[in-house]
């Protein structure tokens, strides 16, 4: 098994995982973070672009998006895409991620995992909920085997222009009851600013 093949039962059979829903951001405290010019510029030129894939979506909003939120934090943690997180293999924890945060910065190999970004296929979320889980999953499982104290996981699936933000707390996974999307950047920059604020 890998992290594609998990399903919710997998994921409760296997690891004892249960889900539940609710707010995860207070919005009375949230920033609203304005886009640069680079993002803005760069996600105008995606719009006009025929986004029929997910590895369009990927290199022509959601990487713009993550790159200038490590650039807003002075490039102080490490964006991976494409990675290949093989936390556990004999578990299913193994396979490749679309984006992971690592914590710290510039490095040229993972370092602790603090956040997993999954593309949706076919642009349906709830479907791919179960593989993110199972990424967070692998992102702990990393950090633990590594002795690092990061063991409360966010994750996300997002189509580019819609986001459900995950939150992996012991063995509870608590999926967003907000949608975020392209709609409102300056509260979604300020959401992805908020879960990078909760590690330092």
């Amino acid at each position: 098994m890998a992290y594609s093949k998990f399903t919710w039962d997998d994921l409760h059979d296997k690891f004892g995982i249960k889900a539940s829903s609710k707010q995860l951001f207070d919005k009375e405290t949230m920033p609203l973070i304005q886009p640069n010019k680079w993002l803005s510029d760069t996600l105008k030129i995606a719009h006009n672009m025929p986004m029929l894939s997910e590895k369009a979506r990927s290199e022509g909003i959601v990487y713009p998006i993550l790159a200038t939120l490590r650039e807003i934090n002075h490039n102080s943690f490490t964006l991976y895409s494409g990675i290949d997180l093989n936390a556990d293999k004999k578990q299913g924890l193994n396979g490749e991620c679309d984006f992971l945060l690592g914590s710290e910065a510039r490095s040229v190999y993972l370092t602790a995992p603090i956040f997993t970004a999954l593309e949706a296929k076919q642009e349906n979320i709830p479907r791919w909920i179960p593989q993110a889980v199972a990424q967070m999953l692998g992102a702990r499982t990393y950090n633990q085997k590594r002795k690092t104290n990061i063991t409360t996981i966010y994750g996300c699936v997002t189509t580019g222009t819609e986001w459900q933000f995950l939150l992996l707390e012991d063995t509870m996974c608590w999926v967003d009851t907000d949608l975020y999307s392209l709609d409102n950047l300056p509260k979604l920059l300020g959401t992805l600013q908020t879960i990078v604020d909760f590690y330092r």
